[in-house]
């Protein structure tokens, strides 16, 4: 392979972008002694992947073992039905109750704390010009100190674009059925919000 090839398919590798073919080409080129100096890098990461993949593939597919397993346990729990008591719904309700009641009164009293500690500012420059010079040189420097943190988030849209095809956390959303008890909360919310 040419090396504008192999940059071409580490780029698209990179992006997440790469078929099943085009990875296997790059894990045959990475595994031969001829690589040009500047993908180095690359081929370490390439010969640690192609070990990666000799150990998996060598596990029995735990993942099925796994799925049967929750499949298993769900047709077992869709036949138990949870039931609340009134006196569940009712301590649920004094519960939240009694929450909202001490939120509210912290809020009240922090709103209070806050006013009467309240400073009054005082301008510091006579001249408005001077003042718009400073206060553009204060914001140059955090925007400079903050695009220096954010250069490495560039990476993370790479890894956004593997995971979206993690098609298989869609069956977490049947055990999130098992939440539904969790109603019998916001019908006590409402109860409490009527009252």
């Amino acid at each position: 392979m040419k090396n504008q090839e192999i940059r071409s398919l580490l780029e698209k590798y990179y992006d997440g972008n790469t078929s099943k073919e085009e990875e296997k080409a790059l894990i045959r080129y990475f595994s031969t002694q001829e690589i040009d100096l500047e993908f180095l890098a690359d081929k370490e990461y390439f010969d640690f992947l192609e070990k990666e993949i000799d150990q998996v593939s060598g596990i029995d597919s735990l993942s099925d073992q796994i799925w049967e397993n929750i499949e298993k346990h769900e047709s077992k729990s869709k036949h138990k039905i949870l039931s609340y008591n009134n006196l569940n719904k009712t301590m649920l309700a004094i519960a939240a109750s009694i929450i909202i009641a001490v939120v509210s009164i912290s809020i009240i009293k922090y709103d209070d704390l806050i006013s009467e500690k309240q400073i009054q500012f005082a301008d510091t420059y006579d001249n408005p010009e001077v003042a718009y010079i400073e206060a553009k040189k204060a914001l140059l420097l955090i925007s400079k100190t903050f695009n220096k943190g954010t250069k490495h988030i560039n990476d993370l849209e790479s890894f956004e674009k593997g995971t979206k095809n993690l098609g298989l956390i869609e069956n977490f959303d049947k055990g999130l059925y098992e939440l539904k008890p969790v109603k019998s909360i916001e019908i006590a919310d409402k109860y409490i919000k009527n009252n």
